[in-house]
């Protein structure tokens, strides 16, 4: 949870130019509840600087942003069911709920004609073949420098989610109490 109204406004600064920089074009409206890291001075400035219409639902009303509640608790039910599936630690609700996040994206929407946010966003068809069940143990090959001739290749760890960054893995090392990124992993699911 965000502790402030300006730690609000960063990410949606931040947001908003991953928009722009990937699609050249900008944000019309933007649609939220009436709370007060949405309804401050600056983040209002901020919209209207930049051309952003700033539409809010009436105090205390969730029904009026009926979409937004409804996907909402479609993502909360499918994360909840993705770590109680694999017993996955409360710890790792943010990885879940990324996790969550990329599957949904490749999922067909009606909202958007039967395509896929995902292609929509990058211009091709999602491949599902990587997916994996979140919560599952995993080896992941540990790289040649950082072996010694009589050691292990490879190392166990539990999946968590995708990479945002590369084709790799989020793997979680429970003995060493870290994250690792990965491309070469063998699932146990």
């Amino acid at each position: 949870m965000l502790k402030n109204k300006s730690q609000m406004l960063e990410v949606f600064k931040t947001f908003h130019l991953m928009i722009k920089n990937a699609t050249q074009k900008n944000i019309e409206i933007l649609r939220t509840n009436n709370s007060g890291e949405y309804t401050s001075h600056v983040f209002e400035q901020y919209l209207n600087d930049n051309g952003i219409k700033h539409q809010t639902t009436t105090p205390y009303n969730p029904q009026q942003n009926g979409v937004a509640e409804h996907m909402n608790r479609t993502f909360l039910n499918m994360i909840r069911s993705m770590m109680f599936f694999k017993n996955v630690k409360p710890m790792f609700w943010g990885e879940a709920v990324l996790c969550a996040y990329y599957i949904r994206n490749c999922c067909l929407s009606f909202l958007i004609n039967n395509k896929y946010p995902y292609e929509m966003w990058y211009n091709c068809l999602p491949i599902a073949q990587h997916f994996r069940v979140i919560g599952s143990i995993c080896y992941a090959l540990t790289p040649k420098h950082q072996c010694n001739n009589l050691g292990a290749r490879c190392r166990k760890y539990i999946f968590l989610r995708y990479s945002a960054t590369s084709k790799a893995y989020r793997l979680y090392d429970e003995e060493k109490k870290k994250f690792i990124l990965s491309g070469d992993v063998i699932f146990l699911e």
